[in-house]
């Protein structure tokens, strides 16, 4: 496999800003590009305070000024992450995220909201909400489509009780995001026992107008659905052998009008490699608690036909396969730009040289592919 793209930017994570993750892009109507991502105060924990953060480039990528807070915590709110931008038909931004609410992780509403910018990022519309019942609905960084027709959806993952396995839902809007309605059908893994569920969905639309739905699991695969109605119903579930992957994001965008590409972690543990824990080698495990962030390495670029087996046998680097079992790449966010892709994605380091906070920290690196090379 070739390595492909130049990295042009890195958020780095501080003792203040431990975590710096799930990244969206959007293009302003001046050309100039933001980013926003979620920002963690004092914890890396997907609870603690956190802040929606954008930076902004005024080159294609190329370099990248001082940032701003885009959308703060209110004092209700446990925290806010998630971002996704959305270009609206009536000119406006939008960004949606995810609010939680709660007193603790077992007990806490979190669900996606929409707020609309008519001067591109500068104030913000109040929220609404896009789902209307309490629950607890995981919706990724930049998984937000728009089909051909206009419909709207946003993937979902729906963990009853906060914690349950999760089971792979779509909300949908026909009005422009003024209003969303759940498809007619959830998705849920084929077997009587399993551990994760169908966690942190996403989907495309492909070149013959189906909609694939995709999410991560803990059965070595990517399992995915289709939908011949544009999100209303869905196939049997079942695993997409290509797309072999640890408990870890898969990501799919059009880059333009004849290429998709997949960011996704091919699956790493394989006879002779072992991960380790607290520095002792030990056998893959995927109920230890660290195991969730194994295998997050290297991660990889398919690029594909938009038929759901157009992809690309020869995979591309975006990152290599990492010898450090702490490190890997996840959460990509994708912008398709003139004649380039940018890729953000969040770098975990479980020991990034804060050994004795004992906590994860995340950061940002940016890499800009130009179209050529995929």
């Amino acid at each position: 496999m070739k390595t492909i793209g130049h990295e042009v930017h890195s958020v780095v994570p501080t003792l203040e800003f431990p975590r710096h993750t799930e990244a969206t892009f959007a293009v302003l109507n001046d050309g100039t590009i933001i980013m926003a991502y979620n920002r963690h105060v004092g914890s890396s924990d997907d609870s603690a305070t956190s802040d929606i953060y954008a930076i902004f480039s005024h080159d294609d990528g190329e370099t990248w000024g001082d940032g701003r807070v885009l959308i703060a915590k209110s004092k209700e709110e446990t925290n806010i992450m998630c971002p996704m931008f959305i270009r609206l038909n009536d000119g406006a931004l939008g960004l949606i995220y995810s609010r939680k609410v709660g007193p603790d992780p077992g007990h806490m509403d979190c669900r996606p909201v929409l707020r609309r910018s008519y001067d591109e990022g500068e104030t913000w519309s109040d929220f609404t909400y896009c789902i209307d019942e309490p629950g607890y609905y995981v919706s990724n960084n930049d998984r937000i489509i728009r089909l051909k027709s206009g419909r709207v959806i946003i993937p979902t993952s729906c963990h009853p009780n906060c914690r349950d396995r999760a089971e792979s839902c779509f909300f949908i809007s026909d009005d422009d995001c003024h209003t969303f309605h759940e498809a007619k059908q959830r998705l849920h893994l084929p077997f009587e026992h399993r551990f994760t569920g169908m966690q942190e969905t996403g989907a495309a639309q492909l070149s013959d107008g189906t909609v694939w739905g995709f999410a991560r699991t803990g059965h070595g695969y990517q399992f995915q659905a289709f939908s011949e109605d544009e999100g209303e119903t869905w196939s049997n579930v079942a695993p997409n052998e290509y797309f072999t992957s640890p408990n870890s994001p898969m990501s799919v965008k059009w880059v333009n009008d004849e290429k998709m590409v997949a960011v996704f972690n091919p699956i790493p543990i394989y006879n002779g490699r072992y991960p380790h824990y607290n520095g002792e080698k030990k056998h893959y495990d995927i109920y230890h608690p660290f195991s969730v962030y194994e295998g997050r390495t290297p991660l990889v670029c398919a690029v594909g036909d938009g038929t759901i087996k157009g992809f690309d046998r020869e995979l591309r680097y975006l990152e290599v396969d990492e010898p450090d079992p702490f490190i890997g790449y996840c959460y990509t966010g994708i912008l398709a730009h003139k004649d380039y892709v940018l890729f953000a994605y969040s770098v975990f380091n479980y020991d990034y040289g804060y050994k004795d906070l004992d906590i994860p920290i995340y950061g940002i690196r940016i890499k800009k592919v130009m179209l050529d090379e995929l």
